[in-house]
């Protein structure tokens, strides 16, 4: 086992933190953490945690415009030094429009994609190559399609479909992390062509199914399972390290609570505890800093 000795813990949700005038979005998030929500939420809240790239954004005082939120129902900030902003407009059930824009929110270029599960979630993910993002459509136990598209000369084209229900993860190093929640196997591919490298699942999974996974760092993964588990697995071989446990000093704490969601910043992992008793649900947030669960990882590993 991994203990987490060291951590911050509160009742209030890590978000008000971050964005101290809570949206009507945050809100519904909050509220209801399998909803679909607009600007900087994506369906893989419910399957990997919560996007944050934005929200980090917003804590650097970048703000999206007036003219880019007219346009758009998701926004994203590029993660890269060009800034650009990807947005998505949903045309109808089955339509979608993909917009890129400069830093000064003037368009560059858009494309129509078909969205052919109906009406599903969309999200972005980034990719080391700063003209290219990750599209993905998702529909709950109907299924998930990512795509990547990428800007070439002030144009938009599909430049990869993936396989069905596979959803890009993140990016580490020169490679990729893909997983498929129905199956709950994790795909190792290179980032530059989607060539496949390895794939593994883990004997856990046999009594447990996959929930929400995020990168610590180029070197570590995490993810949590449907009963409220959280392991840690090398990203280089996809070996599984060990268990991951809050040290919680309170027994009712250990008991009673399991991990229902992962998130994370820049800078931290964040938990997110349920416990439902008496009727009642109670929620906690546990901060843990990246550099700490590096270090304490390699000391696990040694």
């Amino acid at each position: 086992m991994i203990y987490v000795k060291f951590y911050s813990k509160t009742k209030d949700c890590f978000l008000e933190d971050i964005n101290r005038n809570s949206s009507a979005e945050i809100k519904k998030m909050i509220n209801n953490p399998d909803a679909s929500v607009g600007v900087c939420c994506s369906h893989k809240v419910v399957a990997v945690g919560f996007n944050t790239l934005c929200y980090d954004a917003e804590r650097r005082g970048i703000k999206s415009s007036a003219r880019i939120n007219r346009e758009a129902d998701i926004i994203y900030q590029s993660p890269h030094p060009n800034k650009i902003i990807w947005a998505a407009k949903r045309l109808d059930e089955n339509c979608v429009r993909i917009m890129v824009f400069d830093k000064a929110a003037n368009k560059i270029a858009s494309i129509k994609m078909e969205d052919e599960l109906s009406d599903s979630d969309i999200a972005f993910t980034s990719l080391n190559e700063d003209n290219r993002i990750v599209v993905s459509f998702a529909a709950g136990q109907d299924g998930s399609q990512d795509y990547c598209i990428e800007l070439n000369n002030n144009e938009l084209k599909i430049i990869y479909k993936f396989p069905d229900n596979l959803s890009y993860m993140f990016s580490f190093d020169k490679y990729a992390l893909l997983a498929d929640f129905y199956s709950s196997i994790f795909f190792k591919i290179f980032s530059s062509d989607f060539t496949p490298i390895a794939e593994k699942t883990y004997s856990l999974f046999k009594e447990d199914s996959l929930s929400n996974v995020q990168k610590i760092n180029d070197s570590f993964g995490i993810f949590c399972t449907t009963e409220g588990k959280c392991y840690v697995f090398d990203l280089s071989a996809l070996e599984l390290i060990d268990e991951l446990i809050i040290d919680c000093k309170t027994d009712d704490f250990k008991k009673n609570w399991a991990v229902n969601a992962l998130f994370q910043t820049r800078d931290e992992m964040i938990f997110e505890y349920r416990n439902y008793k008496n009727g009642k649900e109670s929620i906690e947030w546990i901060s843990v800093d990246k550099l700490y669960l590096d270090r304490i990882i390699k000391e696990r590993k040694l």
